[in-house]
Protein backbone atom coordinates (compact mmCIF):
# COMPACT_ATOMS: atom_id res chain seq x y z
CA UNK A 1 0.00 0.00 0.00
CA UNK A 2 1.66 3.21 -1.11
CA UNK A 3 1.80 6.42 0.87
CA UNK A 4 0.31 8.23 -2.15
CA UNK A 5 -2.93 6.34 -1.73
CA UNK A 6 -3.52 8.09 1.58
CA UNK A 7 -3.60 11.68 0.44
CA UNK A 8 -5.38 13.83 2.99
CA UNK A 9 -7.68 15.19 0.31
CA UNK A 10 -9.22 11.76 -0.28
CA UNK A 11 -9.32 10.21 3.17
CA UNK A 12 -12.17 10.95 5.52
CA UNK A 13 -11.46 12.91 8.68
CA UNK A 14 -11.80 11.11 12.01
CA UNK A 15 -13.27 14.00 13.98
CA UNK A 16 -16.75 13.08 15.23
CA UNK A 17 -19.63 15.47 15.99
CA UNK A 18 -20.26 15.54 19.72
CA UNK A 19 -23.93 16.44 19.51
CA UNK A 20 -25.02 12.81 19.71
CA UNK A 21 -23.02 12.19 22.85
CA UNK A 22 -25.81 13.57 24.97
CA UNK A 23 -28.61 11.68 23.27
CA UNK A 24 -27.24 8.28 22.26
CA UNK A 25 -25.93 5.63 24.62
CA UNK A 26 -24.97 2.21 23.31
CA UNK A 27 -23.69 -1.06 24.67
CA UNK A 28 -20.00 -1.30 25.58
CA UNK A 29 -17.82 -1.18 22.46
CA UNK A 30 -15.67 -4.16 21.55
CA UNK A 31 -12.79 -2.58 19.62
CA UNK A 32 -11.85 -0.03 16.98
CA UNK A 33 -14.14 -1.93 14.63
CA UNK A 34 -12.21 -4.99 15.68
CA UNK A 35 -12.23 -7.55 18.42
CA UNK A 36 -8.71 -7.35 19.83
CA UNK A 37 -9.07 -6.93 23.60
CA UNK A 38 -7.00 -4.51 25.64
CA UNK A 39 -6.32 -7.19 28.25
CA UNK A 40 -2.86 -6.88 29.77
CA UNK A 41 -2.36 -3.31 28.55
CA UNK A 42 -2.50 -0.36 30.94
CA UNK A 43 -4.31 2.21 28.79
CA UNK A 44 -5.27 4.64 31.54
CA UNK A 45 -3.45 7.39 29.64
CA UNK A 46 -5.98 7.32 26.76
CA UNK A 47 -8.15 10.44 26.96
CA UNK A 48 -11.53 11.45 25.54
CA UNK A 49 -11.48 15.03 24.29
CA UNK A 50 -14.72 16.99 24.01
CA UNK A 51 -14.71 20.46 22.43
CA UNK A 52 -18.42 21.24 22.54
CA UNK A 53 -19.29 20.41 18.94
CA UNK A 54 -17.03 17.43 18.35
CA UNK A 55 -15.35 14.55 20.10
CA UNK A 56 -11.85 13.10 19.70
CA UNK A 57 -9.34 10.89 21.49
CA UNK A 58 -5.93 11.79 22.90
CA UNK A 59 -3.12 10.61 25.17
CA UNK A 60 -1.85 11.87 28.53
CA UNK A 61 1.91 12.47 28.16
CA UNK A 62 2.54 13.93 31.60
CA UNK A 63 0.52 15.16 34.56
CA UNK A 64 -0.38 18.46 32.89
CA UNK A 65 -0.52 17.71 29.17
CA UNK A 66 -2.47 15.67 26.60
CA UNK A 67 -1.57 15.31 22.93
CA UNK A 68 -4.30 14.94 20.30
CA UNK A 69 -5.34 16.04 16.79
CA UNK A 70 -5.34 19.79 16.13
CA UNK A 71 -8.39 19.29 13.90
CA UNK A 72 -10.40 18.51 17.01
CA UNK A 73 -10.10 22.19 17.99
CA UNK A 74 -10.57 23.71 14.53
CA UNK A 75 -13.14 26.51 14.22
CA UNK A 76 -14.86 27.17 10.88
CA UNK A 77 -12.21 25.10 9.18
CA UNK A 78 -9.37 27.14 10.64
CA UNK A 79 -6.55 25.54 12.63
CA UNK A 80 -6.57 26.36 16.35
CA UNK A 81 -4.52 29.30 17.53
CA UNK A 82 -2.07 29.05 20.44
CA UNK A 83 -3.56 29.92 23.81
CA UNK A 84 -6.94 29.27 25.32
CA UNK A 85 -9.34 27.18 23.18
CA UNK A 86 -11.97 29.10 21.21
CA UNK A 87 -14.70 27.16 23.00
CA UNK A 88 -14.72 25.48 26.43
CA UNK A 89 -13.29 21.96 26.19
CA UNK A 90 -12.74 19.07 28.57
CA UNK A 91 -10.55 16.00 28.76
CA UNK A 92 -11.69 12.76 30.39
CA UNK A 93 -8.81 10.50 31.35
CA UNK A 94 -8.61 7.25 33.30
CA UNK A 95 -12.19 6.31 32.43
CA UNK A 96 -12.25 3.40 29.97
CA UNK A 97 -15.94 2.91 30.74
CA UNK A 98 -17.60 6.29 30.29
CA UNK A 99 -20.64 5.21 32.30
CA UNK A 100 -18.54 5.19 35.49
CA UNK A 101 -17.11 8.01 37.59
CA UNK A 102 -13.51 6.79 37.72
CA UNK A 103 -10.63 8.92 36.53
CA UNK A 104 -10.84 12.65 35.96
CA UNK A 105 -12.72 15.19 33.87
CA UNK A 106 -10.51 18.27 33.53
CA UNK A 107 -10.99 21.54 31.68
CA UNK A 108 -8.58 22.53 28.92
CA UNK A 109 -6.64 25.72 29.65
CA UNK A 110 -4.13 26.12 26.82
CA UNK A 111 -3.44 24.85 23.29
CA UNK A 112 -0.02 24.60 21.64
CA UNK A 113 -0.57 23.51 18.01
CA UNK A 114 1.93 22.37 15.40
CA UNK A 115 1.77 24.05 12.00
CA UNK A 116 3.23 21.19 9.97
CA UNK A 117 0.85 18.38 10.97
CA UNK A 118 -2.44 17.54 12.67
CA UNK A 119 -1.19 17.69 16.26
CA UNK A 120 -1.82 19.90 19.26
CA UNK A 121 -0.62 19.89 22.84
CA UNK A 122 -3.45 20.41 25.34
CA UNK A 123 -2.66 21.76 28.78
CA UNK A 124 -5.01 20.74 31.58
CA UNK A 125 -6.39 23.18 34.13
CA UNK A 126 -5.07 20.93 36.89
CA UNK A 127 -2.60 18.09 37.10
CA UNK A 128 -3.60 14.43 36.83
CA UNK A 129 -1.11 12.60 39.02
CA UNK A 130 -2.62 9.19 39.72
CA UNK A 131 -2.56 7.95 36.11
CA UNK A 132 0.66 6.82 34.45
CA UNK A 133 1.27 8.86 31.29
CA UNK A 134 2.72 7.47 28.07
CA UNK A 135 6.09 8.61 26.72
CA UNK A 136 6.46 9.53 23.03
CA UNK A 137 8.87 7.26 21.18
CA UNK A 138 12.13 8.65 19.82
CA UNK A 139 12.24 6.16 16.93
CA UNK A 140 9.81 6.04 13.99
CA UNK A 141 7.36 3.32 13.14
CA UNK A 142 8.88 0.83 10.70
CA UNK A 143 7.08 -1.13 7.97
CA UNK A 144 5.87 -4.46 9.29
CA UNK A 145 5.63 -3.39 12.92
CA UNK A 146 2.38 -4.14 14.74
CA UNK A 147 0.83 -1.29 16.72
CA UNK A 148 -2.13 -1.13 19.06
CA UNK A 149 -4.60 1.66 18.28
CA UNK A 150 -7.05 2.98 20.86
CA UNK A 151 -9.99 5.33 20.65
CA UNK A 152 -13.46 6.33 21.78
CA UNK A 153 -14.87 6.63 18.25
CA UNK A 154 -17.59 4.69 16.43
CA UNK A 155 -17.48 0.94 16.01
CA UNK A 156 -19.18 -1.26 13.43
CA UNK A 157 -22.47 -1.22 15.33
CA UNK A 158 -22.40 1.90 17.55
CA UNK A 159 -22.50 5.55 16.67
CA UNK A 160 -21.42 6.80 20.12
CA UNK A 161 -19.83 3.99 22.18
CA UNK A 162 -19.44 4.47 25.89
CA UNK A 163 -16.18 2.55 26.28
CA UNK A 164 -12.58 2.73 25.13
CA UNK A 165 -11.83 0.28 22.32
CA UNK A 166 -8.68 -1.09 20.68
CA UNK A 167 -7.46 -2.98 17.65
CA UNK A 168 -4.12 -3.90 16.10
CA UNK A 169 -2.68 -2.49 12.90
CA UNK A 170 0.38 -3.11 10.75
CA UNK A 171 2.66 -0.29 9.58
CA UNK A 172 2.83 -0.21 5.79
CA UNK A 173 4.93 2.82 4.84
CA UNK A 174 6.34 5.95 6.45
CA UNK A 175 6.59 9.58 5.36
CA UNK A 176 8.23 12.66 6.82
CA UNK A 177 5.28 13.64 9.03
CA UNK A 178 3.00 10.57 8.94
CA UNK A 179 2.83 6.87 8.22
CA UNK A 180 0.27 4.48 6.73
CA UNK A 181 -1.28 1.56 8.58
CA UNK A 182 -3.75 -1.20 7.81
CA UNK A 183 -5.70 -3.50 10.10
CA UNK A 184 -3.99 -6.67 11.28
CA UNK A 185 -7.38 -8.38 11.04
CA UNK A 186 -9.98 -7.81 8.31
CA UNK A 187 -12.41 -6.05 10.62
CA UNK A 188 -9.95 -3.53 12.16
CA UNK A 189 -10.43 0.13 11.15
CA UNK A 190 -10.37 3.65 12.58
CA UNK A 191 -13.63 5.61 12.77
CA UNK A 192 -14.94 9.09 13.51
CA UNK A 193 -14.21 10.05 17.11
CA UNK A 194 -10.86 8.24 17.08
CA UNK A 195 -8.98 11.31 15.77
CA UNK A 196 -5.93 12.09 17.87
CA UNK A 197 -6.02 8.72 19.57
CA UNK A 198 -2.75 6.90 20.25
CA UNK A 199 -1.01 4.19 18.26
CA UNK A 200 1.36 2.48 20.68
CA UNK A 201 3.93 -0.29 20.75
CA UNK A 202 5.80 -2.12 23.49
CA UNK A 203 9.49 -1.40 23.99
CA UNK A 204 11.52 -2.63 26.93
CA UNK A 205 8.43 -3.81 28.75
CA UNK A 206 6.70 -0.42 28.50
CA UNK A 207 4.27 1.12 26.06
CA UNK A 208 5.44 4.08 24.01
CA UNK A 209 3.51 6.50 21.81
CA UNK A 210 4.35 6.14 18.11
CA UNK A 211 1.55 8.02 16.33
CA UNK A 212 -1.82 9.78 16.53
CA UNK A 213 -4.84 8.82 14.42
CA UNK A 214 -5.16 11.31 11.57
CA UNK A 215 -7.34 10.12 8.68
CA UNK A 216 -9.01 6.89 7.57
CA UNK A 217 -11.10 5.36 4.77
CA UNK A 218 -13.44 4.21 7.58
CA UNK A 219 -14.46 0.99 5.91
CA UNK A 220 -16.53 -1.05 8.36
CA UNK A 221 -17.46 1.91 10.55
CA UNK A 222 -21.06 2.54 11.54
CA UNK A 223 -23.13 4.12 8.75
CA UNK A 224 -20.24 4.03 6.24
CA UNK A 225 -20.41 2.29 2.84
CA UNK A 226 -16.68 2.50 2.09
CA UNK A 227 -14.88 -0.88 2.14
CA UNK A 228 -11.27 0.29 2.37
CA UNK A 229 -9.87 0.20 5.93
CA UNK A 230 -6.43 1.76 5.72
CA UNK A 231 -5.52 4.84 7.72
CA UNK A 232 -2.83 7.46 8.23
CA UNK A 233 -1.11 8.22 11.55
CA UNK A 234 0.64 11.46 12.55
CA UNK A 235 4.25 10.87 13.56
CA UNK A 236 5.40 12.00 17.02
CA UNK A 237 8.90 10.50 17.24
CA UNK A 238 10.56 13.44 15.49
CA UNK A 239 8.81 15.93 17.79
CA UNK A 240 10.10 14.69 21.15
CA UNK A 241 12.31 17.76 21.62
CA UNK A 242 9.45 20.12 20.72
CA UNK A 243 7.04 18.22 22.95
CA UNK A 244 9.50 18.28 25.85
CA UNK A 245 9.94 22.03 25.43
CA UNK A 246 6.28 22.95 25.07
CA UNK A 247 4.56 20.33 27.22
CA UNK A 248 6.96 20.60 30.10
CA UNK A 249 6.02 20.17 33.71
CA UNK A 250 6.17 23.41 35.71
CA UNK A 251 9.84 24.29 35.54
CA UNK A 252 11.71 23.55 38.72
CA UNK A 253 13.53 26.87 38.52
CA UNK A 254 10.74 29.21 37.38
CA UNK A 255 10.11 30.85 40.71
CA UNK A 256 8.40 34.00 39.46
CA UNK A 257 5.98 32.25 37.09
CA UNK A 258 7.04 33.96 33.85
CA UNK A 259 8.00 30.72 32.10
CA UNK A 260 11.73 31.44 32.28
CA UNK A 261 14.25 29.56 34.36
CA UNK A 262 15.63 31.48 37.34
CA UNK A 263 18.36 30.81 39.89
CA UNK A 264 17.73 30.84 43.62
CA UNK A 265 20.59 30.59 46.08
CA UNK A 266 21.73 30.85 49.68
CA UNK A 267 24.10 33.77 50.07
CA UNK A 268 26.87 34.28 52.59
CA UNK A 269 24.44 35.78 55.10
CA UNK A 270 22.17 32.75 55.06
CA UNK A 271 19.46 34.45 53.03
CA UNK A 272 17.67 32.82 50.10
CA UNK A 273 17.76 35.17 47.10
CA UNK A 274 16.13 35.05 43.68
CA UNK A 275 17.87 35.97 40.44
CA UNK A 276 15.34 36.02 37.62
CA UNK A 277 16.19 34.75 34.16
CA UNK A 278 15.47 36.68 30.97
CA UNK A 279 15.14 33.53 28.84
CA UNK A 280 18.26 34.48 26.90
CA UNK A 281 20.92 33.42 29.37
CA UNK A 282 21.19 36.40 31.72
CA UNK A 283 20.14 36.90 35.35
CA UNK A 284 19.06 39.97 37.28
CA UNK A 285 17.60 40.89 40.64
CA UNK A 286 18.60 39.33 43.93
CA UNK A 287 15.42 39.85 45.96
CA UNK A 288 14.82 37.96 49.19
CA UNK A 289 12.61 34.88 48.81
CA UNK A 290 12.34 34.16 52.54
CA UNK A 291 12.18 37.03 55.00
CA UNK A 292 11.28 35.40 58.32
CA UNK A 293 13.69 34.71 59.88
CA UNK A 294 16.48 36.53 58.07
CA UNK A 295 19.53 34.31 57.68
CA UNK A 296 17.40 31.23 58.28
CA UNK A 297 19.11 29.23 55.51
CA UNK A 298 22.62 29.53 56.91
CA UNK A 299 22.81 25.94 58.15
CA UNK A 300 21.10 24.16 55.25
CA UNK A 301 23.36 21.47 53.81
CA UNK A 302 21.78 21.15 50.38
CA UNK A 303 18.79 22.44 48.41
CA UNK A 304 16.92 21.57 45.22
CA UNK A 305 13.90 22.79 43.27
CA UNK A 306 10.72 21.23 41.92
CA UNK A 307 6.94 21.39 42.07
CA UNK A 308 6.72 19.10 45.06
CA UNK A 309 3.17 19.92 46.15
CA UNK A 310 1.55 19.76 42.71
CA UNK A 311 0.22 23.32 42.48
CA UNK A 312 2.15 24.19 39.33
CA UNK A 313 4.60 26.47 41.16
CA UNK A 314 8.27 25.88 41.81
CA UNK A 315 9.22 25.06 45.39
CA UNK A 316 12.49 24.56 47.25
CA UNK A 317 13.33 21.44 49.24
CA UNK A 318 16.33 21.41 51.53
CA UNK A 319 18.20 19.50 54.23
CA UNK A 320 18.35 21.51 57.42
CA UNK A 321 20.93 21.47 60.22
CA UNK A 322 19.12 18.57 61.94
CA UNK A 323 19.26 16.34 58.88
CA UNK A 324 15.58 16.78 58.06
CA UNK A 325 14.25 17.37 54.55
CA UNK A 326 11.90 20.35 54.54
CA UNK A 327 9.62 21.86 51.90
CA UNK A 328 9.32 25.57 51.24
CA UNK A 329 6.44 26.16 48.83
CA UNK A 330 6.64 28.81 46.14
CA UNK A 331 3.85 31.30 45.47
CA UNK A 332 4.71 31.70 41.78
CA UNK A 333 5.73 35.30 42.38
CA UNK A 334 9.16 34.78 43.89
CA UNK A 335 8.45 34.12 47.56
CA UNK A 336 8.65 30.97 49.69
CA UNK A 337 6.73 29.88 52.77
CA UNK A 338 6.26 26.84 54.94
CA UNK A 339 9.02 24.51 56.03
CA UNK A 340 7.05 21.28 56.55
CA UNK A 341 8.81 17.95 56.83
CA UNK A 342 8.91 15.95 53.59
CA UNK A 343 10.38 12.81 55.15
CA UNK A 344 9.39 11.82 58.65
CA UNK A 345 10.82 8.31 59.13
CA UNK A 346 13.47 8.39 60.39
CA UNK A 347 13.81 11.98 61.60
CA UNK A 348 17.24 13.35 60.74
CA UNK A 349 17.69 10.67 58.10
CA UNK A 350 19.23 13.08 55.59
CA UNK A 351 22.13 14.16 57.80
CA UNK A 352 24.75 12.22 55.85
CA UNK A 353 23.56 13.24 52.37
CA UNK A 354 26.09 15.39 50.56
CA UNK A 355 24.11 16.44 47.44
CA UNK A 356 20.52 16.32 46.19
CA UNK A 357 18.62 17.20 43.02
CA UNK A 358 14.99 17.27 41.96
CA UNK A 359 13.28 15.77 38.91
CA UNK A 360 10.61 13.33 37.77
CA UNK A 361 12.89 10.31 37.74
CA UNK A 362 10.23 7.58 37.76
CA UNK A 363 7.99 9.06 35.07
CA UNK A 364 4.81 9.49 37.12
CA UNK A 365 4.56 13.25 36.62
CA UNK A 366 5.54 14.07 40.18
CA UNK A 367 8.74 15.71 41.37
CA UNK A 368 11.14 13.39 43.18
CA UNK A 369 14.44 13.89 45.00
CA UNK A 370 17.62 12.02 44.12
CA UNK A 371 20.56 12.24 46.47
CA UNK A 372 24.02 10.93 47.32
CA UNK A 373 23.97 9.30 50.75
CA UNK A 374 26.79 8.84 53.24
CA UNK A 375 27.87 5.61 51.55
CA UNK A 376 28.31 7.26 48.18
CA UNK A 377 25.17 5.69 46.70
CA UNK A 378 22.64 7.58 44.60
CA UNK A 379 19.14 6.99 45.99
CA UNK A 380 15.68 7.95 44.78
CA UNK A 381 12.96 9.32 47.02
CA UNK A 382 9.72 9.50 45.09
CA UNK A 383 7.31 12.40 45.53
CA UNK A 384 3.58 11.94 46.07
CA UNK A 385 2.68 15.27 44.48
CA UNK A 386 1.47 16.58 47.83
CA UNK A 387 4.80 17.41 49.47
CA UNK A 388 5.93 14.08 50.90
CA UNK A 389 8.70 11.68 49.88
CA UNK A 390 9.06 7.92 50.23
CA UNK A 391 11.33 5.12 49.10
CA UNK A 392 15.09 5.33 48.95
CA UNK A 393 15.87 2.80 46.21
CA UNK A 394 19.26 2.71 44.53
CA UNK A 395 19.39 4.51 41.19
CA UNK A 396 22.87 3.33 40.21
CA UNK A 397 23.79 -0.26 40.97
CA UNK A 398 26.76 -0.92 38.69
CA UNK A 399 29.24 0.53 41.16
CA UNK A 400 28.07 0.73 44.79
CA UNK A 401 29.47 3.84 46.44
CA UNK A 402 30.48 5.22 43.07
CA UNK A 403 29.12 8.67 43.83
CA UNK A 404 31.18 9.24 46.97
CA UNK A 405 33.56 11.72 45.38
CA UNK A 406 31.10 13.71 43.30
CA UNK A 407 31.23 17.39 44.19
CA UNK A 408 27.85 18.50 42.86
CA UNK A 409 24.86 17.15 40.93
CA UNK A 410 21.85 18.52 39.09
CA UNK A 411 18.86 17.09 37.26
CA UNK A 412 17.43 17.72 33.78
CA UNK A 413 16.62 16.09 30.46
CA UNK A 414 20.06 16.56 28.98
CA UNK A 415 19.80 14.01 26.15
CA UNK A 416 16.37 15.08 24.87
CA UNK A 417 14.53 11.78 25.37
CA UNK A 418 11.90 13.21 27.71
CA UNK A 419 13.33 11.50 30.79
CA UNK A 420 15.10 13.11 33.74
CA UNK A 421 18.86 12.57 33.92
CA UNK A 422 21.55 13.47 36.45
CA UNK A 423 24.65 15.47 35.60
CA UNK A 424 27.49 15.69 38.10
CA UNK A 425 31.05 16.84 38.68
CA UNK A 426 33.28 13.88 39.54
CA UNK A 427 36.49 13.75 41.56
CA UNK A 428 38.57 14.63 38.50
CA UNK A 429 36.62 17.80 37.82
CA UNK A 430 34.81 16.34 34.84
CA UNK A 431 31.10 16.86 34.17
CA UNK A 432 29.45 13.50 33.49
CA UNK A 433 25.97 12.52 32.36
CA UNK A 434 23.96 9.65 33.83
CA UNK A 435 20.87 9.11 31.74
CA UNK A 436 17.54 8.21 33.33
CA UNK A 437 15.33 5.39 32.06
CA UNK A 438 12.11 7.02 33.25
CA UNK A 439 11.63 4.25 35.81
CA UNK A 440 14.08 5.37 38.49
CA UNK A 441 17.41 4.00 37.28
CA UNK A 442 20.50 5.70 35.85
CA UNK A 443 23.14 4.48 33.43
CA UNK A 444 26.07 5.83 31.45
CA UNK A 445 28.57 8.34 32.77
CA UNK A 446 29.69 9.95 29.50
CA UNK A 447 31.57 13.24 29.49
CA UNK A 448 29.42 16.30 28.85
CA UNK A 449 32.30 18.76 28.59
CA UNK A 450 35.58 17.69 27.05
CA UNK A 451 37.63 20.88 26.64
CA UNK A 452 39.42 21.28 28.92
CA UNK A 453 39.25 17.98 30.82
CA UNK A 454 38.84 18.62 34.54
CA UNK A 455 37.56 22.12 33.85
CA UNK A 456 34.85 21.86 36.49
CA UNK A 457 37.20 21.18 39.40
CA UNK A 458 36.79 24.61 40.96
CA UNK A 459 33.04 24.94 40.54
CA UNK A 460 31.33 25.15 43.91
CA UNK A 461 27.67 24.77 42.87
CA UNK A 462 25.63 23.91 39.76
CA UNK A 463 21.98 23.85 38.74
CA UNK A 464 20.05 22.76 35.65
CA UNK A 465 17.40 24.52 33.57
CA UNK A 466 16.59 25.92 30.14
CA UNK A 467 18.22 29.29 30.71
CA UNK A 468 18.49 30.42 27.08
CA UNK A 469 14.97 29.45 26.01
CA UNK A 470 15.85 26.96 23.27
CA UNK A 471 14.00 24.06 24.88
CA UNK A 472 17.18 22.25 25.87
CA UNK A 473 18.47 21.70 29.39
CA UNK A 474 21.55 23.73 30.30
CA UNK A 475 23.84 23.87 33.31
CA UNK A 476 24.57 27.05 35.25
CA UNK A 477 27.35 27.08 37.81
CA UNK A 478 29.47 29.21 40.13
CA UNK A 479 33.10 28.97 39.08
CA UNK A 480 36.24 29.34 41.18
CA UNK A 481 36.21 33.11 40.70
CA UNK A 482 32.69 33.51 42.04
CA UNK A 483 31.13 34.11 38.64
CA UNK A 484 27.91 32.49 37.47
CA UNK A 485 28.44 30.91 34.05
CA UNK A 486 26.10 29.27 31.56
CA UNK A 487 26.92 26.06 29.68
CA UNK A 488 24.26 25.44 27.06
CA UNK A 489 23.02 21.94 26.32
CA UNK A 490 22.58 20.45 22.85
CA UNK A 491 19.86 17.95 23.92
CA UNK A 492 22.26 15.15 22.98
CA UNK A 493 24.25 15.08 26.21
CA UNK A 494 26.92 17.71 25.55
CA UNK A 495 27.55 21.20 26.91
CA UNK A 496 29.26 24.22 25.39
CA UNK A 497 29.83 27.89 26.13
CA UNK A 498 30.62 29.30 29.53
CA UNK A 499 29.26 32.85 29.17
CA UNK A 500 28.66 35.05 32.17
CA UNK A 501 25.06 35.09 33.35
CA UNK A 502 25.44 38.05 35.69
CA UNK A 503 28.01 40.74 35.06
CA UNK A 504 27.32 43.27 37.82
CA UNK A 505 28.97 42.78 40.19
CA UNK A 506 31.63 40.39 38.92
CA UNK A 507 32.50 37.69 41.49
CA UNK A 508 29.23 38.39 43.30
CA UNK A 509 28.52 34.68 43.78
CA UNK A 510 31.70 33.85 45.67
CA UNK A 511 29.97 33.60 49.06
CA UNK A 512 26.96 31.55 47.87
CA UNK A 513 26.90 28.09 49.38
CA UNK A 514 24.12 26.50 47.31
CA UNK A 515 21.98 27.27 44.26
CA UNK A 516 18.96 25.78 42.56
Amino acid sequence: MSQKRYRISTILKLVAPALAVSVLVGAPAQAVVGSVPAAGLDLGFVAKVDTGDRSCTGALINAWWVVTAASCFAVDGQAPAPGAPAKPATVTVGRADLTTTTGHVVAVSTLVPRTDRDLVLVKLARAVRDIAPITPSTSPAAPGQVLTAAGYGRTATEWVPDSLHTAQFTVESAGTTNFAITGLTPEAALCKGDAGGPAVREAGGRLELVGLHHTSWQGGCYAETETRRGAVETRVDDLVGWITENASLPRSGDFDGDGRADVAGIDGSGDMRLYTGDGAGLLSGGALMWTVPRGGWANFKAITGGDFNGDGRADVAGIDRNGDMRLYTGDGAGLLSGGALMWTVPRGGWASFKAITGGDFNGDGRADVAGIDGNGDMRLYTGDGAGLLSGGALMWTAQPGGWANFKAITGGDFNGDGRADVAGIDRNGDMRLYTGDGAGLLSGGALMWTVPRGGWANFKAITGGDFNGDGRADVAGIDGSGDMRLYTGDAAGLLSGGALMRTVPRYGWASFKAIV
